[in-house]
């Protein structure tokens, strides 16, 4: 007899005394044991399990056609379902023979990508990706440049960006969006949320919009169309654009050519600001107009005081001849003149005011000082309850003006000085004024006197011009400066 492959006669069955029976079964085969030198009865399923199929015969027969080859010779020709992942190694799955379709959801850790042989090259035939199944909306790559086209025949044409959950940032490397006789939308998935942010926060970020080279219409700058917010009852659009004249234009109207200027316009050329109505500033204090692009602040006025001839008794200051016909008023020690301010709609609220003495002589003084004195009171206006009684305590102060002594040529005749001081401060004192009393239609009454005259050579009494207060104003187009130079 034969068995596992050899011949052995000691083995054969040649009494009833080889053979052990034990319970049977339908289909039980005979077996030989070596560890008791008997035939035994076993299933199908115990003979093949003790069977070597490394020693079986034609195992290089391909008897088994449903199952897949793992040279990928074999064709399948049904549906292959999985319920677990596809990996791949190497070089990837090709699919470049047949459509891959029906996907459900398709996920990657990786990078996906059709570009032939050569990877990152895009310069090899056209290939693509269908996205949107009975329309034109495709991912695919042409001649070396690779596209997005989205064009479909069946529902809305749009890419979304992010959601309103995430609201997720995407980022656009090359030359930038393009946009071909079309409009690059951007709408609001829900109120106030719609917006574009160029850069990063750092000074990289720009929009640049191109104007048309050419007609139509001539000379046609670039535009941006704004429209009015939500809740208006009507719709209304604003335009900004630059026309040919290098102006940035506000207008309610669209520009028909390049020399539209529009209600008001920026001139880049000479920074001119243009309108065709008013400016309008809120109504609150410390609004209007400043000087000085560099450290703007509010420019300088003056409340002028010249009423000498309101002093008619003994310290009445002289008014005599001047040079030639011109008569002036000359002052002596001692001599007052008295003078009244009113405080304009214009003048900044809290800020400090500041008394200044115009003089000069009809003579040659070569060095020495003169010493003013004044004495003041303060009244708001309108018949307020508080602030409008004026100050029980005059505030006074003298002060003194620089030696005329000019870098040893002394004091030239006719030539003016002026000479300030401040008379006002955060809290008042004995020679100040509290700043945050002062407000439009208020009042000072002031006392000026030349307290004395100290200059040498052979000068003349000084003559006055003006007693002015120095201050700062909203709306008058003031000086930066309240000395030469006035516009440093």
């Amino acid at each position: 007899m034969t068995y596992r492959g050899r011949y052995d006669y000691s083995d054969l069955i040649d009494e009833l005394d080889d053979v052990e029976i034990g319970t049977l079964s339908d289909n039980d085969l005979l077996q030989f044991d070596d560890a008791t030198g008997l035939w035994k009865n076993e299933t199908v399923a115990e003979v093949a399990g003790t069977i070597d199929h490394g020693l079986l015969l034609g195992l290089a027969d391909d008897d088994h056609t449903q199952y897949l080859l793992i040279d990928g010779t074999r064709d399948m020709t049904g549906e292959l379902v999985l319920d677990g992942n596809i990996s791949a190694a190497g070089s990837g799955i090709d699919f470049s023979a047949e459509n891959l379709t029906n996907i459900g959801t398709f996920s990657s850790t990786g990078t996906i990508t059709w570009l032939g042989a050569s990877t990152a090259v895009w310069s090899d035939a056209s290939k693509e990706i269908s996205i949107f199944a009975g329309g034109n909306s495709v991912l695919y790559s042409v001649a070396g440049a690779p596209y997005i086209l989205i064009d479909t025949s069946v529902g809305t044409e749009n890419i979304q960006f992010g959601n309103v959950v995430t609201n997720q940032n995407y980022t656009f490397v090359g030359n930038g969006i393009t946009t071909l006789s079309g409009t690059l939308d951007v709408t609001l998935t829900s109120q106030f949320d719609g917006k574009v942010t160029i850069g990063d926060g750092t000074p990289n970020g720009q929009l640049f919009i191109a104007g048309l080279a050419s007609s139509p219409p001539a000379s046609r700058g670039s535009e941006i169309s704004l429209t009015r917010g939500q809740g208006n009852a009507t719709t209304a659009t604003a335009f900004l654009f630059v026309n040919n004249a290098n102006q940035l234009v506000f207008d309610t109207t669209e520009q028909s050519v390049g020399t539209d200027t529009g209600n008001i316009y920026i001139d880049f050329d000479t920074g001119e600001i243009n309108t065709a109505d008013n400016l309008v500033f809120p109504k609150a204090s410390g609004f209007g107009i400043k000087i000085d692009r560099s450290t703007p602040t509010f420019g300088f006025a003056d409340l002028l005081g010249d009423q000498f001839s309101r002093n008619t008794g003994g310290t009445k200051p002289l008014l005599t001849a001047y040079n030639g016909d011109v008569d002036a008023w000359k002052f002596q020690a001692d001599d007052e003149a008295f003078l009244s301010y009113h405080i304009p709609h214009d003048y900044v609220l809290g800020t400090d005011i500041h008394l200044h003495i115009h003089w000069s002589l009809n003579a040659v003084a070569t060095g020495g000082t003169l010493t003013f004195k004044y004495t003041a009171i303060y009244a708001k206006g309108h018949n307020q309850v508080s602030g409008s009684t004026f100050t029980s305590t005059p505030i006074t102060a003298t002060f003194t003006t620089i030696d005329i002594n000019d870098g040893g040529s002394g004091l030239f005749q006719y030539q003016q000085h002026l000479t300030e001081v401040t008379i006002s401060a955060a809290t008042a004192t004995a020679a100040l004024f509290d700043r945050d009393d002062f407000e439009p239609d208020g009042v000072i009454e002031l006392t000026f006197e030349l307290d004395a005259d100290n200059l040498t050579g052979t000068p003349s009494d000084p003559f006055i011009h003006f007693v002015d207060i120095h201050y700062q104003t909203t709306g008058l187009i003031g000086t930066k400066a309240k000395a030469p130079n006035f516009y440093a």
